[in-house]
């Protein structure tokens, strides 16, 4: 099986754009609605240089799930996959920071660390794999790499939904900061080992 149906494709391209949409309010000069003003201010440069990274890599990623695309466009692909690299590469660092001050204590600050860390780590290992000409486990990895990625979509959708059914918001944020990326890797790991056919 293709890793996406184009409905599917289609579906996770609209929860990108519009989360990239909604996340650009962070660039404002007031940052509207953030819930650790103080902390933020202290870090403003970090949170706008992870969310504008997270932003490029989501868009760019897309891309590499849409085969046909991929496929008669190897020079875009490129480009697009140099793209994504590095907006991780920039990202990554400045989400492992804020990791460190994240809302909720302890836990939020080792959720948000190690998702920091294996978003750099299976971009990377992408990375390597593709330079060796390994293209099934560069596709692999990839993918491992976009299910962190799409943490930038979940980590707002889960604390919406929270917070509207009324989890304080550290709670909340706990349970984030583990909710937006684990379930994803063992998804798409699920996928890689017993039935997916990389296109």
């Amino acid at each position: 099986m293709k890793f996406l149906k184009p409905t599917s494709w289609v579906l996770m391209s609209i929860f990108v754009i519009a989360t990239a949409i909604y996340t650009t309010k962070y660039f404002r000069a007031d940052m509207p609605n953030a819930f650790q003003p103080d902390v933020y201010a202290i870090y403003s440069w970090e949170l706008r240089i992870h969310i504008a990274g997270g932003i490029i890599a989501a868009l760019a990623g897309l891309t590499q799930f849409w085969s046909n695309f991929r496929n008669k466009h190897k020079n875009i692909h490129r480009l697009l996959g140099f793209t994504y690299i590095v907006a991780i590469a920039i990202s990554a660092p400045a989400a492992l920071i804020l990791s460190t001050v994240s809302q909720g204590g302890l836990v939020t600050h080792i959720g948000f660390g190690m998702l920091a860390i294996l978003w750099a780590f299976t971009t990377f290992k992408a990375l390597y794999h593709i330079t060796r000409r390994e293209i099934t486990l560069h596709k692999q990895w990839m993918i491992r790499s976009y299910a962190l990625t799409f943490a930038f979509v979940l980590l707002r959708m889960w604390l919406g939904a929270f917070i509207a059914s009324g989890v304080p918001i550290d709670q909340a944020y706990q349970t984030v900061s583990w909710l937006c990326w684990v379930p994803n890797l063992l998804i798409v790991e699920y996928l890689i080992v017993n039935r997916l056919k990389i296109a």
